[in-house]
């Protein structure tokens, strides 16, 4: 444990900066909290900032060690290598402990089946044919029964330890994601609750990508939370490569903030913070991403998995419906989010592609071959002997198989391989047909609209407008 006076002076040494920075963020949390909306309150932001340093002031000792514990001491860093040893020392324990009552179970049940076909055994070499006629004496019946009923205990048991398995297995990864998370919050210059643009303070790092990191944080001005993404341009790429890096982020921002939908994320501000780093400020969704809900739930239930497909294409249908139509082109779990109400919502639309007026029947030419995920992508996307045409088809492919994978727990196409060997490995290509496991029961409705997002050939695969017409994405009264 750190010695406490230590810590004290630690926070202390900060500075009157940041504590009051800690006050506002604190201060805001609290007040949001009780009240629908920080406008409610009716206080400016001087009464926000005074109030809020005195309530600081008075929770400082019961909250140091919790400054602690998000960053704010040298000594946390140094304590990571005892924390993941002594991790690993209890994951081992634990998976000997689940071996060992396994084990003994396996052998209490062998036991008993033995011991029932001794017991009937001997039973059978005592009888005659009399007795046999007669039935078997009650006895046996019993020990029969009790041997039966020791067997059913002892597979409701082993029900029991693999659930209890699967409960650790996905508390440790969410543990180990939040061990990453912290590492990587410690290691941001972000880290500090600092207020960017004069409106944006920043909370806690929600998660970290190769060349950006977002954070939570809260707006201000308008009083709500907001996710901002912090870009980090490479100090060390020429000028070049920077403005390249800066045209397509601009690109992108100028394409997602005219997208106003209750299922697409909001894009509500850009600025730059430095000659190498600006920042995206999006919607904050509270909830998971469909990704982690895979994670923790590997396959829905088709009521759950449908609901989400329909909100999706909801997103995709507005997107199609302007004058300038828009192809996500990357459609993947982690880039579907959920807000604190469960609202699915489309985001990162870094690889969109923008369909000008011109564009013919059969699409527009796909000239960032290469990008994108390749599980989700169709075969046209593929396709190296000429230049691939692409249309909102793209969108419809990725959909199907997102749905496949929340109905099946994995990708219809090339699960277990990595994206190198399926591009080496033609997949994609050579997916001409899906196939559909036997377990879990998914209703005929749902595989033949899988089969028509997943149809082989781009002309005759429907387009999102088209696929929108279909009965199975539509609700209505019975």
């Amino acid at each position: 444990m750190l010695d406490i006076d230590k810590s004290i002076e630690v926070v202390w040494g900060i500075g009157v900066g940041i504590v009051v920075v800690l006050s506002v963020v604190h201060k805001v949390i609290h007040e949001a909290h009780k009240v629908d909306g920080m406008a409610s309150i009716g206080l400016s932001h001087m009464e926000v900032f005074g109030d809020s340093v005195m309530w600081l002031m008075s929770k400082v000792d019961h909250n140091v060690e919790g400054l602690i514990g998000i960053g704010m001491h040298p000594e946390v860093d140094s304590s990571y290598k005892d924390v993941e040893e002594d991790g690993r020392l209890k994951d081992q324990l634990r998976n000997d402990s689940f071996s060992s009552l396994e084990r003994q179970l396996i052998e209490t049940k062998e036991a008993i089946e033995r011991q029932r076909k001794l017991f009937k055994k001997k039973q059978s070499d005592k009888g005659d044919t009399t007795d046999a006629e007669a039935g078997l004496p009650e006895d046996v019946l019993i020990h029969d029964e009790i041997y039966k009923s020791r067997l059913a205990s002892i597979k409701r048991e082993e029900e029991v330890i693999l659930r209890e398995r699967d409960r650790y297995e996905l508390e440790k990864g969410r543990l180990i994601r939040e061990m990453k998370r912290i590492r990587d919050e410690d290691g941001s210059r972000f880290n500090n609750f600092q207020i960017l643009h004069h409106r944006y303070a920043l909370l806690n790092l929600l998660g970290k990508g190769g060349f950006s990191e977002v954070y939570k944080a809260f707006d201000l001005v308008e009083h709500r939370y907001v996710a901002c993404k912090l870009h980090g341009l490479n100090p060390q790429w020429s000028e070049e490569k920077k403005q390249s890096y800066m045209r397509h982020a601009i690109r992108e921002y100028n394409i997602h903030k005219s997208l106003v939908h209750h299922h697409i994320v909001r894009l509500w501000d850009i600025f730059e913070i430095d000659q190498n780093t600006f920042c995206t400020v999006l919607e904050y969704c509270s909830g998971k991403d469909l990704d982690a809900v895979l994670k923790a739930t590997p396959i829905l239930p088709e009521k759950e998995a449908r609901v989400i497909l329909v909100q999706i294409f909801q997103g995709l249908i507005y997107m199609n419906k302007r004058t300038q139509k828009i192809i996500h082109y990357d459609l993947k779990p982690g880039n579907v989010l959920f807000d604190e109400l469960g609202i699915a919502k489309v985001t990162d639309f870094g690889l969109s592609k923008i369909v000008e007026d011109d564009v013919g029947s059969q699409g527009m030419e796909l000239t960032s071959q290469g990008a994108g995920t390749y599980w989700y992508l169709p075969p046209e996307c593929f396709e190296l002997s000429k230049t691939p045409y692409i249309s909102s088809k793209v969108d419809v492919w990725s959909a199907g198989i997102l749905f496949y994978q929340m109905l099946f727990g994995r990708r219809p196409f090339g699960h277990d391989q990595t994206q190198e060997r399926i591009l080496r490995e033609d997949t994609i290509i050579k997916a001409r047909k899906v196939d559909f496991p036997t377990r879990p029961a998914v209703s005929n409705e749902a595989k033949d609209f899988i089969r028509r997002c997943l149809t082989y050939n781009q002309i005759e695969r429907p387009d999102v407008l088209t696929i929108a017409q279909d009965p199975y994405l539509t609700y209505s009264k019975k």
